[in-house]
């Protein structure tokens, strides 16, 4: 018995593009190339648009500033709270793909900065409550995102990356 890899399939369906996984099967070498299709599974690919975009931004701000605060490596696994199906790989190329953009990057620097000021301000209080702020995992990411969205300036924000990126 031979273990048989077959490729990645890319499918167009009218509707949306998906993809099918590599799948591992077990295959006889006199049963030709072992590749059956009803192993295979299939998976829709996440369509981002310009809300899970900036959505994704915001999540990705309170985390790396949570990072920060209490050291080492970013724990992506909190943003399964807000995108649960989609795989944390897929959120970290996301975000690097829009960092790639030099005005993205400028904007969510600026944005890192704001929610740090006003998390350590607000952190553990009645208005944004943090039992636990020396985790990067034990938060409630919603309510933080809600309490981001009322008090930073994102428009100002957004302003400002423009007018860096001419300078």
């Amino acid at each position: 018995m031979v273990l048989v890899r077959s490729s990645r399939l890319a499918v167009h369906d009218r509707r949306r593009r998906v993809h099918v996984d590599p799948v591992v099967s077990a295959a006889n070498p006199e049963e030709g190339n072992g590749e059956d299709d009803d192993q295979s599974q299939r998976k829709s690919r996440f369509l981002w648009n310009k809300e899970y975009d900036e959505l994704v931004q915001d999540a990705h701000a309170i985390l790396r500033v949570r990072s920060r605060d209490v050291g080492g490596r970013m724990n992506w696994s909190a943003l399964r709270q807000i995108f649960p199906a989609v795989p944390r790989n897929s959120l970290r190329q996301r975000i690097s793909s829009l960092k790639e953009l030099q005005s993205d990057e400028v904007y969510m620097r600026r944005l890192e900065d704001q929610w740090s000021r006003l998390w350590k301000q607000y952190r553990g209080t009645e208005h944004l409550p943090d039992l636990n702020p020396q985790s990067q995992t034990d938060l409630d990411l919603i309510k933080h995102l809600e309490f981001l969205r009322k008090f930073v300036d994102k428009n100002a924000l957004y302003v400002l990356r423009h007018f860096f990126c001419l300078i």
